[in-house]
């Protein structure tokens, strides 16, 4: 009998951390913010990857500030019902780690070809587990493993400001004529950060803090 009432206790708090993952994510203004966000980086990427659309004129120009406001909206949507603290948490954390991943991208001083091997190779380790991790935890509703998931990614995205602010150093002169897409880039990543964190600390204060509570 103890073990019986064990076991349902068991599942009942399982079955609360599974839930509540996608919970909050239902709603319709947040699942508004995350397909906005999405599109957004989306279409960023899209600009980052196709050089044509880095220059500066006017029809690239629209765009970039037409993919800004689209992913202004889509984050606001999407940290409406955020909890402020892990706002506070969010922004302090990234903007720190964004700030040491640039003055290392900066400071670097190795071959070029070299740092490339070096760097793809290890934002395919964190970007491949990240995959691997999202699929398992999605697939089982499993918080622990979705919350592993999103820390991998957002390592992988560290690794590619650190290889945005070298190349950007390392081309600094020749890059000049590019303003807007140079902030339209730093502010493309520095989303994506804090997007990953979110769904990070989401995972863990909503899903693991808040039901520990309830135990």
């Amino acid at each position: 009998m103890m073990k019986l009432a064990f076991d349902n206790v068991s599942n009942v708090t399982c079955q609360k951390n599974s839930t509540c993952i996608f919970l909050c994510y239902a709603t319709p203004v947040v699942l508004s913010g995350i397909i906005l966000t999405f599109i957004g980086l989306l279409i960023g990427l899209i600009i980052i990857l196709i050089k044509k659309l880095h220059s500066t004129s006017i029809m690239n120009s629209i765009f970039m500030v037409i993919t800004f406001i689209i992913l202004i909206i889509g984050v606001g949507l999407l940290n409406l019902h955020t909890k402020w603290y892990e706002i506070i948490i969010s922004v302090t954390v990234d903007t720190t780690m964004a700030s040491l991943a640039i003055l290392l991208g900066v400071k670097l001083r190795v071959p070029e070809r070299k740092l490339e091997i070096i760097l793809f190779s290890i934002w395919c380790v964190f970007g491949g587990i990240g995959i691997i991790l999202l699929i398992i935890g999605a697939t089982l509703h499993n918080h622990y493993v979705l919350d592993a998931s999103w820390i991998s990614w957002w390592c992988a995205m560290l690794i590619v400001i650190v290889c945005t602010a070298y190349y950007l150093c390392r081309s600094g002169k020749e890059e000049q004529s590019h303003v807007l897409y140079i902030i339209f880039l730093w502010f493309y990543e520095y989303i994506a950060l804090i997007v990953l964190s979110q769904f990070s600390l989401n995972s863990f204060i909503d899903c693991h803090w808040n039901s520990g509570k309830t135990e």
